[in-house]
């Protein structure tokens, strides 16, 4: 798969997410703004700041982190292929518990494949910290791991793009769960 198409197929599965809102310069002209399947991932920011019920919020949350602990099956949103169980259990323990050590064992999976080190770091994180949300948080907190997942996809080279590791694609996937959950 060309990191072309899989900038495309990303940004399909994510269409349901908002259009981005284009920034202005500080000259009050409309700043240029590349299109939404032209940056894998992209399309997570900015996120809708309607307001969901907080404990409803919360509870969704800890329903897709518990499907994932317990490794219900989950498919790759832009090859459909189903993502391998220990992938999937291995993020939901990293969202469930936030432990140091997941979130190593997180990070060395996604180094490995060729993830920026920084980026990985704080997307894990930022995963992390979904384990202790409480419902005041819960909408914060899934924006700052959306973001920080878009930062690690714009930072990616293509190589990692192009085959990206079983346990990028169960982050990607619990992400776009938890941010339709914000709507």
């Amino acid at each position: 798969m060309t990191a072309s198409r899989l900038f495309r197929v990303t940004a399909f599965a994510l269409m349901w997410s908002p259009s981005t809102v284009h920034a202005q310069a500080a000259s009050g002209s409309a700043a240029a703004e590349p299109p939404a399947w032209a940056l894998a991932g992209g399309a997570f920011a900015p996120l809708p700041r309607k307001a969901v019920a907080a404990r409803a919020l919360l509870a969704r949350i800890k329903r897709i982190e518990t499907d994932f602990a317990n490794g219900a099956p989950q498919r790759s949103p832009g090859t459909v292929q189903p993502i391998p169980i220990e992938d999937v259990q291995a993020v939901g323990e990293l969202l469930s518990t936030g432990s140091p050590g997941v979130q190593a064992r997180v990070s060395r999976v996604l180094q490995s494949a060729g993830a920026p080190p920084s980026a990985v770091a704080s997307l894990t994180q930022a995963l992390g910290e979904l384990a202790t949300i409480s419902a005041a948080s819960a909408s914060t907190v899934v924006v700052a791991a959306a973001t920080h997942f878009d930062r690690l996809v714009t930072g990616a080279p293509a190589t990692f793009l192009r085959k990206p590791p079983g346990q990028f694609l169960a982050i990607h996937v619990a992400l776009v769960a938890m941010v339709k959950a914000l709507r």
